[in-house]
């Protein structure tokens, strides 16, 4: 706690969004998967201090069954990132489907394998 990582993360967030700025073809939105508890905190802190990206909370506590069922590829073209909970990934396929099948995907910066460098520092 107090250590940053949503600064981090959202800082990356917004370089990616400027590097990418005019050229959605082929980009995906991040994806961020926290406890449910977390979801309503990420979602305000990416609104105070990060206002220009857009975000897609994919819960039950957000959106209604039906918007979370019909989201699909065009419906995320310009959303630039997608925050859900551990249990909506094994509820939602298109969420697995789509953190699978992204090859590129980033760790957060809490998300450090065990005996990476920064767990030495």
């Amino acid at each position: 706690m107090g250590l940053g990582k949503t600064m981090q993360v959202l800082s990356l967030l917004l370089v990616l969004k400027r590097e990418h700025a005019g050229d959605r073809s082929g980009r995906r939105p991040s994806l961020l998967v926290a406890p449910a508890s977390l979801l309503a905190n990420w979602a305000a802190e990416t609104g105070q201090f990060a206002p220009s990206l857009s975000v897609f909370v994919a819960h039950p506590s957000a959106a209604d069954a039906a918007q979370l069922k019909a989201v699909d590829a065009a419906r995320l073209a310009y959303v630039d990132l997608v925050i859900t909970s551990y249990g909506a990934m094994l509820r939602y396929p298109w969420l697995t489907n789509y953190a699978v099948a992204d090859r590129r995907t980033r760790r957060g910066a809490g998300d450090q394998e065990p005996g990476c460098e920064a767990d030495r520092a």
